[in-house]
């Protein structure tokens, strides 16, 4: 691994605080078990999990939120007190440049460019990467001091008390599905790409996300989908691998993805390396399509509550 230069790390050792954006759905998870996701984009294909974290308390949207999701759903601001070690808090712009060939920068300078004349935003749109960082570990929710909530009106960040982060915990906590937009007017069912990648697990610097699936799962919706995806991550390696990660860049970044196309893709490729446990279309269908009409009906019955 390349060392990371010291004109790119903080001064001296200890602790600085950062910040990390988020929206309301998420706070339970992250209040629980800390953050422990963030997409790092390698290639087309490849990326890494890491938390993101960045020096800007202003408000902005690192993580290319879309733009309506935001404005339908709470968002917020944590304050982590974050460990300045060398070899784990990296600065993302070194880092882009370093192993991802300029990926990240790109894609971040076309988004706010594309994006200057837009009346919804306020400055850029998702940053600057020069003051992004990944971390390479877990923060845990003992390190996370303040959050902090947009106030649409004022335009100010509002600091949320321990009461109302218990209501909003005990409101997510008690929902049957992960990942429910209580707020949204979409009744899209959530579908997580990086996991279907594989980056979550195989490529994961928190060494949480195996132990958060683990508690979790029963409440996705894709889970059976996730299952096949995560055998394939961790079974399949070398070239094998990587063709499996190419071939769902057409699955995942097409125009007409549908969800069927994808699963009996993911079934042959799974059939193919895992002959002794063969699945079948058919019965794997059926119980996406239930537990996706549960999520539906669930989602319905809390936006008209």
């Amino acid at each position: 691994m390349i060392p990371q230069p010291e004109s790119e790390t903080f001064e001296g050792r200890g602790e600085k605080n950062l910040y990390h954006f988020t929206r309301e759905n998420h706070i339970n998870t992250i209040l629980k078990y800390g953050i422990i996701f963030g997409d790092v984009v390698l290639s087309s294909w490849d990326g890494l999990n890491a938390p993101n974290l960045t020096t800007e308390s202003r408000f902005h949207n690192p993580a290319n939120a879309e733009v309506d999701i935001i404005d339908e759903n709470e968002y917020y601001r944590l304050t982590v007190k974050c460990p300045t070690d060398e070899d784990k808090l990296f600065n993302f712009e070194w880092f882009d440049k370093t192993y991802c060939l300029n990926e990240n920068r790109n894609t971040i300078r076309r988004i706010n460019e594309s994006n200057k004349d837009n009346n919804k935003i306020r400055g850029n749109y998702n940053g600057n990467i020069d003051k992004q960082y990944i971390y390479k570990g877990h923060i845990t929710p003992k390190m996370i001091k303040e959050v902090c909530k947009w106030n649409k009106e004022t335009e100010y960040w509002d600091r949320v008390n321990k009461k109302e982060l218990k209501e909003i915990c005990s409101t997510y906590e008690k929902l049957p599905f992960n990942n429910m937009m209580i707020n949204s007017r979409s009744d899209s069912v959530p579908f997580t790409k990086t996991r279907i990648f594989g980056h979550q697990i195989t490529d994961d610097t928190t060494g949480m996300v195996l132990k958060y699936h683990q508690l979790t799962d029963h409440k996705e919706v894709n889970k059976k989908l996730y299952e096949l995806t995560d055998w394939l991550s961790l079974n399949l390696k070398g070239n094998p691998l990587t063709q499996w990660r190419i071939s769902l860049t057409h699955f995942l970044t097409g125009s007409d993805f549908k969800i069927s196309d994808l699963v009996d893709h993911t079934i042959k490729f799974y059939n193919r390396f895992n002959k002794e446990n063969k699945v079948n279309f058919d019965s794997i269908m059926k119980n996406l399509n239930q537990r996706g009409d549960e999520y539906s009906i669930a989602l319905r019955e809390l936006q008209s509550s």
